[in-house]
């Protein structure tokens, strides 16, 4: 449902933040049963090389820009959608140069655990993603391997989704 209505909310509006606050409008209506949804966005602009992105309660993205280390990516502390009628979502905007690395994933991967109870955490993804180089197909593959790997034979209790991006 969220997807969709985001989609149809981003054709019509090109504010990201006037789109978040009307998805959690949407969300929260008929919402009984109290689900949110936790969503990161952004617009490349590739002619002024920005990035204007928002995030709603989902895990901080990684950037990695020049020198070449990743970091969390600064964002505005911006509640769930669904969860909050009246809330308003806040963009921030920066620029990306060329080569820069963006990557983008769910909680399962940050909270994956192993036999010991002990969590993925986002140090280790850091440190993960650090060692790896600037193909987003294989750094997504270097971190599932090293998600699996630290899990073992640990079943998975969230999904383990992520995406890399290389402008």
């Amino acid at each position: 449902v969220a997807g969709s209505a985001l989609k149809n909310l981003v054709r019509a509006e090109p504010d990201i933040e006037r789109v978040f606050t009307m998805l959690n409008a949407r969300l929260c209506e008929r919402n009984s049963e109290g689900y949110f949804v936790t969503a990161f966005a952004g617009i490349f602009d590739s002619s002024t090389s920005r990035l204007r992105y928002i995030n709603a309660g989902h895990p901080l993205p990684c950037i990695r820009l020049e020198d070449g280390v990743f970091r969390p990516l600064p964002c505005e502390v911006n509640l769930v959608l669904g969860g909050f009628e009246d809330a308003r979502y806040s963009a921030l905007e920066t620029s990306v140069p060329t080569g820069s690395v963006l990557y983008v994933y769910t909680d399962g991967v940050v909270e994956a655990m192993n036999e010991k109870a002990g969590m993925y955490s986002v140090e280790r993804l850091v440190r993960a993603l650090g060692s790896t180089c600037d193909d987003p197909r294989k750094l997504v593959e270097h971190v599932f391997e090293d998600v699996t790997h630290f899990v073992g034979d640990v079943a998975p209790s969230d999904d383990v989704t992520m995406l890399c991006v290389r402008f």
